[in-house]
């Protein structure tokens, strides 16, 4: 329903949908009794209905009122349907654009002569983050033997692991923005961020902004299972660097940098991701400072 047909006031608001809300369980009670046809019951409207009742109101005792669930007790935004008459509808956002339905992901030829034409077009619901997708449409291209030299991309998929797996497992390089470093350090614009530490993969050490070289190197899965690698930086040399205020807010240990693992960047296979013009290596810098 839509807000200027509800009331504007929260309290006629909460015993106007308290009110729906005794209707919508006097309906499912009658459903559920043993003389209502068992068919009824089977309808995927009275499905929709008793799992949307029950995502907005507390399932309380019949001689208790019903109450309408706060913000905070509505489920998660994947599985809380939003339009009853399309039960896979999800509520969406993508900056200052709010929808309630899908997205749909399009890629297209982008070549200096036309024509330029449709290659992919994949439709998901509206919660997933963009970048989740990149796999999913890389490899329906590649079942179509549409597998670009190049693919340019938004900020959102050009991720570590989508940069290491286009070149790896399609050939392909992906190009587009690095998402900006949104840490304070990144933020201050003074040379201290994550990007300004240069990594030595082969020698497996860092050299900080301002020329120290790390003493700790520690490879290990992240929570989500993604390879990593720990870097921190000796304590005197933290403590008598005169600038380290600039790089972290710790107040006793060092400066650290975790990183994805990325030991050097494959190849492209014979006849893939050459350029029209020149080849395009990209870096994208997913670390934090501690």
């Amino acid at each position: 329903m839509a807000d200027y047909r509800l009331p504007p006031e929260r309290p006629a608001r909460d015993a106007l949908a308290e009110h729906i809300g005794t209707d919508g369980r006097q309906v499912l009670e009658a459903i559920d009794d043993p003389a209502t046809p068992g068919w009824l019951r089977e309808l995927p409207a009275i499905h929709t209905l008793r799992q949307v009742w029950l995502q907005q109101f507390y399932a309380r005792p019949p001689d208790q009122l019903v109450r309408w669930r706060s913000a905070e007790d509505l489920p998660p935004a994947p599985l809380l349907i939003r339009a009853p008459y399309d039960p896979e509808a999800r509520s969406g956002k993508k900056c200052e654009t709010e929808w309630t339905g899908y997205k749909v992901h399009i890629t297209a030829t982008c070549d200096d002569e036309p024509p330029n034409l449709i290659t992919d077009v994949s439709t998901t619901p509206a919660t997933p983050p963009d970048f989740a997708l990149r796999p999913t449409m890389q490899a329906q291209l590649a079942a179509r033997q549409r597998t670009p030299r190049e693919q340019i991309v938004d900020v959102g998929s050009v991720t570590a692991d989508h940069l290491w797996t286009s070149r790896t497992e399609h050939g392909r390089d992906l190009m587009g923005p690095a998402m900006h470093d949104r840490s304070w350090q990144g933020q201050a614009g003074n040379g201290f961020a994550a990007a300004q530490c240069v990594i030595d993969w082969d020698a497996t050490y860092a050299i900080g902004p301002q020329g120290q070289q790390s003493v700790v190197w520690m490879e290990r899965p992240d929570r989500h299972g993604h390879p990593t690698v720990r870097i921190a930086f000796s304590t005197p040399v933290w403590g008598a660097c005169a600038r380290r205020a600039d790089c972290t807010r710790a107040a006793t240990t060092p400066r650290a940098l975790r990183h994805p693992c990325a030991r050097s960047s494959p190849s492209a296979p014979d006849g893939a991701g050459a350029a029209r013009d020149g080849s395009l290596e990209a870096h994208v810098c997913a670390s934090s400072w501690h």
